[in-house]
């Protein structure tokens, strides 16, 4: 049984961390943040010069650690913008030194999609974050081409979404982890009664009654 109790007080354990970390994480309406662009005529193979305005909407203090674009033609991961940290006062609000992104030939000509990410953390704690915006969305033309593309609109404000955060991840595997740790619990609970319960398969020796002892026999001798 102590093998039992061990693994409810780990599973326990591990509870109490995975929740009292999702009640320190950043709501998804604590940040609002929209990209300003330098024009509003997106071509292939061109540059634009964007700048990242932010606002919080938490009375806690930020710390802004990472913040960029991400645009549907680059990996998901890759966010292009200034790596300098800087604090984020309470309701307060900050934008980015401007930056250049660049077009690449390959891109397709149409609509795509963006959104902005920011890294950081918050309150005295320093508990990290990871904020993504909504989606926006924004037409591409071909080179050379004049034309006006759809001007990018504020993301976030309650938009925002975690749900592509690291902390998500570690969310996952640790409820694996827990239903694995009662499973494995459960299993040895019931061999341990089971193995209380069956009746032995060795057979039982009986006890021998002693034979009396058997007189001698007289002996003969001839002479």
């Amino acid at each position: 049984m102590k093998t039992v109790k061990i693994m409810f007080i780990i599973a326990f354990v591990m509870t109490l961390c995975v929740f009292s970390g999702l009640v320190s994480a950043l709501d998804s309406s604590a940040i609002s943040a929209y990209p300003v662009l330098s024009k509003q005529t997106l071509n292939i193979g061109s540059t634009v010069t964007i700048r990242i305005n932010v606002q919080s909407n938490t009375d806690e203090q930020l710390q802004i650690t990472h913040i960029g674009i991400n645009f549907d033609w680059m990996d998901s991961g890759l966010f292009f913008g200034p790596n300098n940290p800087v604090p984020l006062a309470a309701n307060g609000s900050y934008t980015t030194p401007p930056f250049i992104v660049q077009i690449p030939t390959n891109v397709t000509v149409g609509s795509h999609t963006y959104f902005v990410g920011i890294d950081g953390t918050e309150g005295t704690s320093q508990t990290d974050f990871y904020w993504n915006s909504s989606t926006a969305t924004i037409i591409v033309l071909p080179a050379n081409q004049t034309g006006t593309t759809i001007t990018p609109g504020p993301t976030g404000g309650g938009g925002g979404q975690t749900t592509s955060s690291p902390l998500n991840t570690i969310l996952y595997i640790a409820v694996v982890a827990i239903v694995v740790i009662v499973v494995i619990a459960v299993i040895v609970m019931l061999m341990q009664k089971r193995k209380k319960t069956t009746p032995s398969d060795k057979p039982v020796a009986k006890p021998v009654a002693e034979q009396p002892a058997k007189p001698a026999e007289d002996e003969n001798y001839s002479i």
